[in-house]
């Protein structure tokens, strides 16, 4: 059995040299498939024959499998242990590090082994790259770990779980009611279990324990849709990067770019075109004038068909996962109505510490940092409008950016204010790094030209919300 910790050297290598691990669970770069978390209700040896039987399938059909054990490992450091259970399987048993001996329900950990069971699964998603994953939650105990990983689809196998909706309907705890609820998904072996389980979710299939039917069902999974504005004006190079890692990295199933282009002068606009005739999901605005960073944006969203909203400034570039991690926060926080990223390069306590000089350098960094601190937000005033998603609902009870501030400044801050007028709570997901070059257009604006603005549109915003409370970074 192979060992890997936050502080030793990683498993997967140790394990590729000695040959327990085939080389297609180390692959490297891009994927298109999700890998697949099975979180058991027994160890591999004892678990329900459905249980292996799906783990099975699902490694058959060319999935990365990794099946998480009960049996946890005694150790006062995060980590995890892997190894190969079965010779002619690909499914790799996954042990995480705990403070405790044996057997212990992952639902009933304290506040310390919690966080000592995620620090080891955000291990393991580094060493092997696990980006984009598939959680199938067979015991409901795993669902408060599940809901800290990030871009991962949540899926309920209810199936293991009958006994709970017998006759007696009361029996279904309520922990299983809300995880019902929550997934993304729910499957179930039997139509009973189905027409029980459709009470409390409308994605609830029938699947058998093979591969075929739960990648069908999968696919078939119906997620929000999220509509991602980029407002553009020249410096095609930065929209190009954005514009790039948002294809790429957004990984998402029901994803639509809007490009509004502010009368862009360069070769914005030809090349917005050719990006436009490539990829349908990405829809372009030519304004006959730069009407300003509000004007331009309310365009975008008042196009938008989203369920959630973003607005994304041309001088980003986002990271593997990003749209689906920063969308868990509102389905898993109520009342929550605006969130941000943390980010190298804002002017408030979004920004973070960061070291990286090259671009290549930036997803490696970001990922360390985020993983740690996986599932986590920060409460603040105001969410700076680089990168921001609300919920529809967030827009149609607080409308479109004021335009009254013209070319920008201040206009992110009004906006906060209203959205802390309706009740709603304004964080920054720790979880999700999105880079940030910073004023890419206005860095072109002299000084004076700028500080006019600024006091201009600051004396607008006191005269509506009074004193204006100066933004502060983290210590």
């Amino acid at each position: 059995m192979r060992k890997a910790d936050d502080s030793g050297k990683s498993a997967k290598l140790s394990a590729r040299r000695a040959g327990t691990i085939p080389w297609f669970i180390i692959r490297k770069g891009r994927r298109v498939e999700r890998d697949i978390f099975v979180f058991a209700r027994e160890d591999w040896g004892t678990a329900p024959e459905r249980a292996r039987s799906l783990a099975r399938s699902l490694a058959g059909a060319g999935r990365r499998v990794f099946y998480f054990s009960h049996q946890f490992i005694d150790s006062p450091t995060p980590g995890y242990q892997i190894d190969h259970p079965e010779r002619n399987t690909p499914v790799f048993r996954i042990s995480l590090h705990l403070k405790t001996v044996g057997h212990l329900e992952p639902g009933r950990l304290s506040d310390a082994q919690r966080s000592q069971a995620e620090h080891g699964l955000a291990a393991l998603i580094r060493d092997f790259s696990a980006l984009s994953t598939i959680s199938l939650v067979l015991q409901p105990d795993w669902y408060q770990l599940v809901r800290r990983i990030p871009n991962s689809y949540r899926i309920f196998d209810f199936s293991e779980n009958g006994e709970m909706a017998g006759d007696d309907k009361s029996e279904l705890t309520d922990p299983v009611e809300r995880i019902l609820a929550d997934a993304d998904l729910v499957t179930a072996s039997t139509n009973d279990l189905r027409s029980f389980a459709a009470r409390y979710n409308r994605q609830v299939v029938l699947v058998e324990s093979n591969a075929a039917g739960i990648l069908s069902a999968i696919d078939d999974i119906r997620m929000p849709r999220v509509s991602v504005i980029v407002l553009s004006f020249n410096n095609w190079h930065l929209t190009q990067a954005c514009l790039e890692s948002v294809l790429e990295r957004s990984d998402y199933p029901d994803l639509e770019i809007i490009v509004v282009d502010n009368a862009s002068t360069d070769e914005t606009q030809i090349h917005l075109r050719e990006l436009a005739r490539k990829y349908p999901l990405l829809r372009t605005v030519f304004n006959s004038e730069n009407i300003g960073f509000a004007a331009g944006n309310n365009v975008g969203l008042s196009l938008a068909t989203g369920d959630y909203l973003v607005l994304l400034n041309n001088d980003t570039v986002v990271t593997q996962g990003w749209v689906l991690t920063l969308r868990r926060h509102f389905q898993d926080i109520p009342r929550l109505g605006l969130l941000g990223p943390v980010t190298n390069n804002i002017g408030n306590e979004a920004r973070i510490s960061t070291s990286y000089t090259d671009p290549d350098q930036m997803p490696a960094e970001a990922l360390r940092y985020t993983l740690s601190r996986m599932g986590q937000v920060c409460r603040m005033s105001n969410a700076a409008f680089f990168c921001v998603m609300m919920p529809r609902s967030t827009y149609e009870r607080c409308g479109p950016i004021s335009e009254d501030y013209g070319r920008g400044f201040f206009e992110d801050d009004d906006y906060c204010r209203r959205v802390e007028a309706a009740g709603l709570g304004i964080a920054c997901a720790e979880d999700v790094f999105v880079h940030h070059h910073l004023s890419a257009s206005f860095s072109k604006l002299n000084d004076k030209i700028r500080r006019v603005l600024y006091e201009r549109n600051k004396e607008i915003y006191e005269r509506r919300w009074g004193r204006w409370i100066p933004h502060f970074y983290r210590s």
